[in-house]
């Protein structure tokens, strides 16, 4: 006899939501780990792994606050997958602006994340360039090269078609090393540990601070990709852009 487990949570089941309009409310407002086990199916997430990232140390600000802002990146971390019905819950791309301050303060300003296939992500990183630029302006684009030779033709084919449009590219380039996400996220959590991090208040920012307080290198649990993409945006790589 063999098992199987499927993973599924509330969203699953839209008859149970409709029956019940406050349990989703509900769910909402367990303490943090009972929520995430609940409500988004993290069942092997703990108190533990809660220790890289809290989001008391980031500042929630309006636009109507923001300094001056230097430079400007949107680093990406990028999937080419839709949900099936062998596999429902794929990676997301994730897109994350950061500006910084001239006294090297990070401003996170937008943070973009969908499922679509490979050709679609290309151009929806064009479009997104195209209105970042009108909204705030000529920036960074930094795009994942994974490790191996097929990762760098598939980023080297993203560059260029971005580099056409003309837009200025920095390739990331990945690793396989035991660790490697830990080691890329910890120096923009220090930032934030001491203070140096501040948030546009906006939609997206639940599910941002939610993944990034359940980060846990350790365990496949759950999707790291808007770990990923903040970690791509390191000061150093973002000081480099001139």
């Amino acid at each position: 006899m063999s098992f199987r487990f499927i993973s599924a949570t509330c969203e699953d089941n839209p008859i149970l939501l409709q029956r019940d309009a406050s349990y989703l409310s509900k769910l909402k407002n367990l303490p943090r780990i009972e929520m995430m086990r609940l409500l988004k199916g993290a069942w092997l997430v703990n108190e533990e792994a809660s220790g890289y990232f809290k989001r008391e140390w980031v500042t929630p600000i309006t636009i109507e606050q923001l300094p001056t802002i230097t430079k400007l990146v949107r680093a990406y971390d990028i999937a080419g997958s839709i949900p099936s019905e062998a596999y429902p819950d794929p990676d997301w791309t994730v897109g994350t602006l950061m500006g910084i301050d001239d006294v090297g303060n990070a401003y996170i300003l937008d943070v973009v994340r969908y499922r679509e296939r490979s050709a679609r992500v290309l151009q929806n990183i064009i479009d997104q360039a195209k209105q970042d630029t009108k909204d705030w302006g000529d920036h960074l684009i930094i795009l994942p090269e994974d490790a191996g030779a097929a990762g760098k033709t598939a980023c080297d084919s993203m560059v260029g078609a971005v580099q056409q449009e003309g837009f200025l590219v920095k390739k990331n380039k990945m690793s396989n090393v035991k660790g490697r996400k830990l080691k890329a996220f910890q120096p923009f959590a220090i930032c934030a540990e001491n203070n140096m991090v501040y948030v546009l208040k906006a939609d997206w920012n639940p599910s941002w601070f939610d993944e990034l307080e359940q980060f846990d290198p350790s365990s496949r649990c759950g999707h790291d990709d808007q770990v990923d993409s903040t970690a791509a945006m390191s000061f150093q790589s973002a000081k480099s852009y001139i």
